[in-house]
C-alpha cells in the first residue's frame, strides 16, 4: 500500500477554522449569531498495542479512515511529543482498518529486541476532521522474565546538610532469566506520563534489580551489562543490578498502587497496594483504575479496595516494605505477604529482612 510523505500529509489535511457566521437583522434592530452544528474535533490516538514482532494495533477515540502510516527504527527512545521527521530505517508495511476505531499495522520484517521504533501517519473521521499522529514503541519482547516486586522504600534519605543523598526505590526479583526490554513500572501516585520503561537488559534467575527513583549523584549509573559494581550512590549494591530514574523529585506515594506491566498499559505482572492512613476509598481516580487493573489481571490476590492495601503508616528512611517467603517460588501476593521491617533493616539488592517493626 502506498504511503504519503509528511509534506503531502500536511498539505492534504489543513483544517480551516471557519466555524461561525454572523448575520445582522436590520428589521429587528438586533444582531444574531448562527452556529454551525457538527463534530469539529479530530480523532485522538488512545493506544498502541504491540501484539507480536510484526503486528501493531492502534486504537482511536472515534471511527476513523486511515490515510498514511510509516514505521521506522530510531536511534533511541525520544519524547513522544516530539514529531518524528525521519527514521534511521523505514520499514515496509501494510495497514488496514480493523474495526471502526482500530487500525492494524503489519510489518514485513520483525522488530529487533532492545530497539525503539517510531510510528507516524494520518487518519480522518466521518466529518472530515484529520489527525496527524506520531509515537514511539519498543520492539516486541518474547523473552520477558518472570519478575516480582520484592522491596519498596517510599522515603528519601538526607545527608548531614539536609541535602537528599538517597532515593526511594523499588526492588524486583527475577524468578526466571530473560530480557527486561519494554517492561514498565507504573505508580498511580506518579501518573501516566511518569511510567518507567526498562531498557534492554539481560537478567538471570535469582537476580535482584533495584530501580532507584531519583538520580542524585553523578556516580549513579545504570548497570546494563554484566558489571554490577559500576554504580555508586547510597543504597546501590555491588552484588545486584542498579538502575536509576533520571529525576530529582518524589516519585512514589505512601498511598499508592504500584504496577509491574509487561509493557506500557499491558498486562499487569505484579502489584502492590499501599495506604498511609485508614481510608474508605482511594483518594485518586488513577489509583482506583490501577487497583482494578491489578485485580482483573490476577496480579493482586486481595480486593481492589483500599482496605486490602499494605500500611505505610510507620515507614521511614530506615524501614521498608518487604516481601516475605521464598521469592523464587512466590505467587501473586496480598497484604499478608508483605512486612514493614524493623529500623535499620533496609536491604536493596539483598535478601529481605524478616524482622518486623514493632511500635
Amino acid at each position: 500500500m502506498k504511503t504519503l510523505n509528511l509534506g503531502q500529509i500536511a498539505a492534504l489535511f489543513m483544517i480551516i477554522p471557519a466555524l461561525l457566521s454572523c448575520n445582522t437583522n436590520s428589521a429587528e434592530g438586533t444582531e444574531t449569531t448562527d452556529f454551525i452544528s457538527g463534530d469539529f474535533s479530530p480523532p485522538k490516538l488512545v493506544s498502541i498495542d504491540v501484539l507480536d514482532g510484526k503486528t501493531l494495533k492502534l486504537g482511536f477515540s472515534k471511527e476513523i479512515t486511515p490515510v498514511a502510516v510509516q514505521v521506522g527504527e530510531i536511534e533511541q527512545q525520544i519524547n513522544e511529543n516530539a514529531f518524528l521527521t525521519s527514521f534511521e530505517t523505514e520499514m515496509p508495511l501494510s495497514f488496514s482498518k480493523e474495526n471502526k476505531s482500530e487500525l492494524s499495522v503489519v510489518l514485513e520484517e520483525e522488530t529487533e529486541l532492545g530497539k525503539y521504533y517510531g510510528i507516524q501517519g494520518s487518519v480522518t473521521d466521518n466529518g472530515g476532521n484529520a489527525l496527524t499522529f506520531n509515537s514511539v514503541f519498543a520492539a516486541y519482547n518474547d523473552r520477558m522474565p518472570d519478575l516480582i516486586l520484592s522491596e519498596i522504600q517510599t522515603d528519601m534519605k538526607s545527608g548531614k546538610s539536609g541535602t537528599p543523598n538517597s532515593a526511594e526505590f523499588v526492588e524486583l526479583f527475577a524468578q526466571t532469566s530473560g530480557n527486561l526490554a519494554g517492561m514498565c513500572l507504573y505508580s498511580a501516585y506518579d501518573g501516566e506520563t511518569c511510567r518507567y520503561e526498562f531498557p534492554a537488559v539481560e537478567v538471570q534467575a535469582g537476580e535482584y534489580i533495584t530501580l532507584h527513583m531519583r538520580k542524585l549523584e553523578n556516580v549513579c549509573l545504570d548497570e546494563l551489562e554484566d558489571d554490577l559494581t559500576l554504580s555508586g550512590g547510597n543504597w546501590s549494591s555491588d552484588t545486584a543490578r542498579d538502575l536509576w530514574v533520571n529525576n530529582n523529585s518524589a516519585r512514589l506515594g505512601k498511598t499508592d498502587v504500584i504496577l509491574l506491566e509487561e509493557r506500557k498499559n499491558g498486562k499487569v505482572m505484579d502489584a502492590l497496594f499501599l495506604s498511609e492512613q485508614k481510608k474508605d476509598s482511594w483518594p485518586k481516580n488513577t489509583e482506583v483504575i490501577a487497583a482494578n487493573r491489578a485485580v482483573k489481571d490476577g496480579a493482586w490476590k486481595g480486593s481492589a479496595d483500599i482496605s486490602s492495601a499494605v500500611s505505610t503508616a510507620n515507614i521511614t528512611t530506615t524501614r521498608s516494605i518487604s516481601r516475605q517467603g521464598n521469592l523464587m517460588t512466590a505467587g501473586k501476593a496480598d497484604k499478608n505477604d508483605w512486612l514493614l521491617t524493623a529500623t535499620g533493616t533496609i536491604s536493596p539488592g539483598k535478601p529481605n529482612s524478616t524482622k518486623p517493626f514493632k511500635n
